[in-house]
């Protein structure tokens, strides 16, 4: 489905990218001319950065306070060279720019699956789920941030898997590790949007080709599984290496927290009040797990969305157009798999822990909008071009208070960035004159 005619198109695409890009680039113009000393979690995570390529480069993730890593180093080795090359404000900029790749992506996906019509819906997606959540979290190395944007295009690409459109396979084997190895909380949902999307494609490949590994597989499946060894190879050293390795103290954690977990009940009431009405992932909602009450309202907004959800996926199949019910589908899995990585969370659950809710609910009403669209669009034909004009209009706004919000952008704790910059330059000194000589 197009959302305007051949004649239109284009402009449509260029002035949609250019909205998506132009916040990215004011942010990291802004942030290249910033001054940064970390503290607090991202002060661990610039010295491990710093460490990559040395004798202690490091072979696993973050530091949990429950006794083990994150699964892997994939965040520390993509944000090193320019670290490397432009300091602790590299590390920023670094994730910025993982953060625009992963936005990139998106628009790549979208375009595949829909044209300007899906490419358009995913933009302004996109622009509200950032300005909701705050631009500074697009810079911002803390690993529970870092995760939310990936996760969002995750799941198209994974649609786009299911699909058959081979060559996002790799793209799902590399965001798919990335985000497993910044925070074994989304382990679960990555799990299941990736084997929903092969196992989508694997239905259709019954009807059109009679096996998986058609030709046209085979070269994406090879390149995707080099990249699984590429990114998971640190972790296995450190693994066989250690005793216990890592991954046996995260099964042996699976298997015996030592703490309560937050259990279904309580995952539910999160999953009502991100789905709600208003959606939390358009409010930037930060709920713990702990102290969470939602209304009746609520439960209802969430019960609506999520059937409404269903039931325009289930029409727009009908209507001819099966792969807005596979985007459902996925949208689907992604709840229950949120519940249940919800569910699971030992101790008290913090809010940085349930914003993977924000993507979630993002995918959600991505369907949602597409199936909806896709049912209409041949009826309101005479008004694309009116539609082309004022969802330009919309996506255009929403990027310039984006870009307005990027040039005043502040560095992750900005007060206290400020207070070291008074203390660490003196700091330094005195300790190497303290130092004997060599």
């Amino acid at each position: 489905m197009k959302l305007v005619g051949p004649v239109r198109r284009v402009p449509v695409i260029a002035w949609v990218l250019l909205a998506l890009g132009a916040p990215f680039a004011v942010l990291l113009v802004v942030v290249s001319t910033r001054q940064w000393y970390p503290s607090s979690d991202q002060a661990l995570e610039v010295l491990q950065i710093g460490e990559v390529g040395s004798e202690r480069s490091p072979q696993l993730g973050v530091y949990s306070r429950w006794g083990w890593s994150h699964p892997g180093p994939l965040l520390f080795y993509l944000t090193a060279p320019l670290a490397a090359v432009a300091g602790n404000v590299g590390v920023l900029l670094s994730v910025g720019t993982l953060n625009a790749v992963a936005i990139a992506t998106a628009a790549v996906a979208a375009w595949r699956r829909g044209g300007a019509a899906l490419l358009t819906i995913v933009a302004g997606v996109l622009l509200v789920l950032v300005a909701a959540m705050g631009i500074e979290i697009l810079i911002d190395p803390w690993n529970p941030g870092v995760v939310v944007v990936p996760l969002f295009t995750l799941a198209l690409v994974c649609w786009s898997v299911g699909e058959r459109d081979v060559w996002f396979l790799p793209a799902m084997t590399l965001i798919g590790s990335f985000l497993v190895q910044a925070h074994i909380g989304v382990a679960l949902t990555v799990a299941v949007l990736g084997s929903t999307g092969l196992a989508l494609s694997w239905r259709r490949a019954r009807a059109e080709e009679p096996a998986l590994l058609g030709a046209g597989w085979r070269a994406p499946l090879l390149f995707s599984l080099g990249l699984a060894v590429l990114a998971w190879l640190p972790p296995l050293f450190e693994q066989f290496g250690n005793d216990p390795g890592n991954l046996t103290l995260l099964a042996r954690f699976a298997g015996d927290p030592g703490d309560s977990s937050t259990g279904l009940s309580a995952a539910l009431r999160v999953a009502a009040a991100h789905l709600g009405l208003p959606p939390g992932w358009v409010t930037g909602l930060e709920v713990h797990a702990f102290d969470l009450e939602p209304g009746g309202w609520t439960w209802l907004g969430a019960l609506v969305v999520l059937g409404g959800a269903g039931a325009v996926g289930w029409c727009a199949r009908r209507g001819g157009a099966p792969d807005a019910a596979r985007l459902a589908v996925l949208g689907g899995t992604m709840v229950i798999a949120g519940v249940l990585s919800t569910a699971q969370i030992t101790g008290l659950a913090f809010q940085y822990l349930l914003w993977p809710w924000w993507s979630i609910g993002a995918v959600l009403w991505t369907s949602i909008l597409w199936s909806t669209w896709v049912l209409v669009a041949d009826r309101i034909r005479a008004h694309h071009a009116a539609l082309a004009v004022a969802s330009a209009a919309a996506v255009a706004l929403l990027a310039g208070l984006l870009t307005w919000r990027a040039a005043r952008v502040e560095v992750p704790f900005e007060d206290t960035s400020e207070a070291l910059a008074e203390l660490v330059p003196d700091t330094v000194a005195a300790v190497g004159e303290a130092l004997p000589p060599g």
